[in-house]
């Protein structure tokens, strides 16, 4: 599990909150956002949302590979859509979710904006730009509203209030088109959509506590109870209302959970809670323990859950995470390569392997393996700036600084710093054979900067200045 970025931003003018507001399309309204924490890179928990999505895409008529998933390190309970076909997961919603039909719900709900196209009048430059850019325009919006104490009440007596209720009208509309367009998918793919339901009805609870007696006409959703009032007769009627999802999906929903409370939550809460016997506990355990750099008792859980079962991926990787920080790189090479071949189609699972394959003093043979792993894992997922760092890395022991130059720019893009883009694809170019598809990238990249930069100098307010750093995750050191 991976927290790749943290960005602090200033505040924003109302032309930013603006943008980012119709660039975002949310599950509920909420008072103000915390500070974006980041986005947390984890392979098990991305596909498990990938393999419960996948479906509800498919009756939308969406491509599932034109989809982008993402998780925010935020306690709220939220989910959003940004960008496109960006669907953005707060970990307060995924641990919130009692059931995997309550999550399929809130992914339904969210399929029904990409699918219906609301986000195409406020974020229709921002589509267009790279996914690094999206990230940073949604880190960069929900701090902006984070750092702000009365952000919701500035933008309407920043500007003019006729003008800008029809706004928020405009996107409550959208929010019950996106209800009624879940609603008909769940029942499209026999799903019971009482999941949907019952996380209206957790919604109502934090509104009330978060909101009391709101003005209906100054917010962006309409009121929980109205959207219940609303679904609950359809929830009735639905032919599907006993069609629960399958065991298999409970158990790696609870996995999911498990995880994540393990990596999130002080290892004593962790302890406190997950006390039994079963996979989950045992697993959060583990993570605990790990956290705690207790290898006497995280290893013993670990292997215990590989005793019963072997060819789980994740098990090995957590194993294989255990290992290499504690400066065992051949065991962890183990874990990870059994760990990548069990999931082949995992670009994350493939550069943690690659990094175990350059740790240390590796051999030609395990460099240029490396290159080989990363280079699939960068293409089929390049927003996993990891990736590209590692591949620099192997690029520069390959001594094939053109290369390893451009690999940088590439990791430059996913973090949208314009400016490491421009240098490092400018060194690229000094590197790389002219004409070939490499130096054609380089160019590609420094126009692309180029404009960055001048998209960012132009921009109305801070939006795009502050404070840019990384920090050691809670989840991973890397």
């Amino acid at each position: 599990m991976k927290c790749f970025a943290y960005i602090s931003w200033g505040m924003a003018h109302l032309a930013t909150l603006l943008r980012f507001f119709l660039a975002t399309l949310a599950l509920v309204a909420v008072p103000t956002l915390a500070q974006a924490g980041g986005l947390i890179r984890d392979a098990e928990i991305e596909q498990y949302l990938r393999d419960l999505s996948t479906p509800v895409w498919r009756a939308a008529e969406l491509e599932p590979e034109a989809v982008h998933i993402f998780i925010l390190d935020e306690d709220s309970i939220n989910a959003f859509v940004a960008g496109g076909s960006n669907i953005f997961f707060h970990t307060g919603l995924l641990l919130a979710t009692d059931t995997p039909e309550m999550l399929i719900g809130v992914i339904a709900h969210e399929t029904g904006h990409i699918a219906g196209g609301h986000l195409a009048r406020g974020a229709e430059q921002v589509a267009k730009a790279q996914i690094g850019a999206v990230i940073a325009y949604v880190l960069a919006g929900a701090a902006a509203a984070g750092g702000a104490g009365d952000a919701a009440g500035a933008i309407l007596s920043a500007g003019p209030q006729v003008a800008m209720r029809n706004l928020l009208a405009f996107s409550r509309s959208n929010e019950q088109s996106a209800d009624q367009a879940g609603f008909s998918y769940l029942e499209k793919i026999g799903v019971t959509p009482e999941g949907m339901l019952d996380m209206f009805e957790r919604l109502r609870r934090d509104e009330k506590r978060y909101l009391g007696q709101p003005d209906p006409y100054a917010l962006t959703h309409p009121l929980t109870k109205e959207r219940i009032s609303s679904l609950r007769s359809q929830v009735a009627r639905s032919p599907h209302l006993k069609d629960k999802l399958s065991p298999e999906i409970d158990e790696r929903h609870a996995r999911m959970q498990a995880k994540l409370f393990g990596f999130m939550r002080p290892p004593a809460q962790v302890m406190s809670r997950y006390m039994g016997d079963d996979v989950p506990a045992r697993y959060a355990r583990a993570v605990a323990y790990y956290r705690s750099s207790d290898l006497t008792q995280a290893l013993p859980l670990i292997d215990g859950l590989l005793a019963e079962q072997p060819d789980d991926p994740y098990f090995n990787e957590l194993k294989g995470q255990m290992l290499f920080e504690a400066g065992r790189i051949d065991e962890a090479r183990a874990a990870y390569r059994r760990a990548s071949t069990l999931a082949p189609d995992s670009p994350l699972l493939r550069a943690d392997y690659a990094r175990t394959l350059l740790a240390g003093t590796p051999s030609e043979a395990e460099r240029k393996e490396a290159i080989t792993l990363l280079e699939r894992a960068s293409q089929q997922d390049p927003s996993y700036n990891v990736s590209w760092r590692l591949l620099a890395e192997a690029y520069g022991k390959e001594n094939r600084p053109g290369d390893a130059h451009l690999a940088l720019a590439e990791e430059a893009a996913m973090r949208d710093d314009a400016d490491a883009m421009r240098v490092q694809a400018a060194l690229a170019l000094e590197k790389l054979p002219q004409a070939s598809p490499a130096y054609l990238r380089a160019q590609d990249i420094k126009r692309f900067a180029i404009r960055r930069e001048r998209e960012k100098k132009d921009a109305e307010g801070p939006f795009f200045t502050g404070e840019r750093r990384e920090i050691l995750s809670p989840f991973r050191n890397r």
